[in-house]
Formats: structure tokens, C-alpha cells, sequence
């Protein structure tokens, strides 16, 4: 199993924070250099649906939303290169001391995908995991077996969403959302980030609109339900 690190190129300072983290890992590590806003690959702008996106989202997704989505894919596609397990983190994250010791355990667990980092409650399958209630927010790091990265890419035919969504449509991909219920890494955004101020500003723009905030009110509680109906099924398999 290795660690794989999504991480711009220029961004010297969080590599550094990354290289001192990792330094003592007993587990290979690597970096994958991340898309840049400039450099958004042909592949992503021929799915990426703006009407869509603009409909159900009420803004475009902007030019790091689209950067960080590509870049996950690659680490996915890493993932089916290597033909083994990976755990993916976002060069912003903090490893928590129980870090190493619990990805132990995830690792020969049969979990397709389990989320590190705890951002809602959950379902207990046993004193280690748990099916996540909700798994809408956040992608800064998840370990994914090659049949949980084949199951992303297989349904990869549109995208309007940002890729902690799009993680989050389990119902659409059918890979289970897992989470720990003590997480082993956090995401206190102690770097910084252009995404949530460039998407605020737009969502701050567009909520006068009262025919787009009715249809994202209505999208989202129809994925709610969706994703009920999925983990109500992961609850029945994986709760005895």
C-alpha cells in the first residue's frame, strides 16, 4: 500500500509540511503533482457539464474546484496502475498520532473506500468503522482499494459537482461510505484555500435567483434521499 499526496508543484510550503509528516513513514510515499487552474486536462472539460452545473449548483465550478477534481481522478487512475490499495491525502491535511497504527487496520479490512478524516455521524459497523450518515463534505483524505477507484471512474460520465460530491453520490457509483469513527487526520485549513472564497462569491451572486435556489433545495433533497436508500442497504450488509 502507498501514500499518495495531491500537492501543486509550486506550493513549496506545504510540501515541505507534507515531507516533514511523512518523514518516519513506514509505508511508500509519493507525491502527485496536482492540476493547476491553467492547466485543466482536455479529458475533464468534455465531461464537465456547466448548464448543469449551474442549474443544480446555481454557479460554475471554478477554476480550483475543476484542478482539485482532475487531480483526484489521477490518483485514482494511480490506484489501478499499481493494482493495490492507496491512501489519498490532500497536501493540507494533518496526520493524526493514531495515523499509521489505524491505516494497519484498513488495510486488510474488506472496505473498498473508507474515509480518514470525520466529518459527520454515523452507522457503527464495529469499534473501528462506520457508515457515514452523511458524506457530502470533504475529500482531504480516503483510502481506496482498485475495485473502489474502478467503481469512480466507471460512472465518471458527467460532471457538475466538486469532487467531495461527487465521493458523496454513493448511490451512483456503489462504493460504500465508510468512515472511521475516530478520525486519523483533520483539515483545519491552517494553509488557506481560493476555492471556498472564489465559490462563496459566485453562491452570493446567484442566491437572488429564487428559481435556482428552488432547484438545488429540490436536487439535494433528492440525493438525500438516494443516498438513504443506498446506506440503508450498506447497513443491512455490513451491520449484523
Amino acid at each position: 500500500m502507498k501514500i499518495i499526496v495531491i500537492s501543486r508543484v509550486s506550493d513549496v510550503r506545504r510540501r515541505d509540511n507534507v515531507c516533514a509528516m511523512l518523514k518516519d513513514s513506514p509505508y511508500e510515499w509519493q507525491f502527485l503533482d496536482a492540476y493547476e487552474v491553467n492547466t485543466i486536462p482536455e479529458w475533464f472539460n468534455a465531461i464537465y457539464d456547466e448548464e448543469k452545473s449551474k442549474k443544480y449548483r446555481s454557479y460554475s465550478l471554478v477554476g480550483g474546484e475543476k484542478g482539485c477534481f482532475s487531480s483526484h481522478v489521477g490518483a485514482w487512475l494511480r490506484c489501478i496502475q499499481l493494482n493495490e490499495p492507496v491512501i489519498v491525502l490532500e497536501d493540507d491535511c494533518t496526520l493524526l498520532p493514531t495515523f499509521f497504527e489505524k491505516i494497519k487496520t484498513i488495510r486488510i479490512s474488506s472496505f473498498e473506500y473508507v474515509k480518514l478524516e470525520r466529518r459527520s455521524d454515523g452507522y457503527e459497523v464495529d469499534d473501528i468503522f462506520m457508515i457515514n450518515k452523511k458524506n457530502r463534505s470533504g475529500a482531504v483524505g480516503y483510502y481506496l482499494s482498485p475495485v473502489g477507484a474502478f467503481k469512480f471512474l466507471s460512472t465518471l460520465n458527467d460532471i457538475y459537482m466538486p469532487i467531495d460530491h461527487y465521493i458523496g453520490m454513493s448511490w451512483k457509483h456503489k462504493v460504500a461510505p465508510i468512515g472511521l469513527i475516530n478520525q486519523i487526520i483533520t483539515h483545519e485549513g491552517q494553509f488557506g484555500t481560493d476555492i471556498q472564497h472564489d465559490r462563496q462569491k459566485i453562491e452570493k451572486e446567484n442566491s437572488k435567483n429564487k428559481w435556482l435556489r428552488f432547484l438545488r433545495k429540490y436536487k439535494r433533497y433528492i440525493d438525500d434521499s438516494k443516498y438513504q436508500k443506498f446506506i440503508d442497504k450498506c447497513r443491512s450488509y455490513y451491520i449484523k
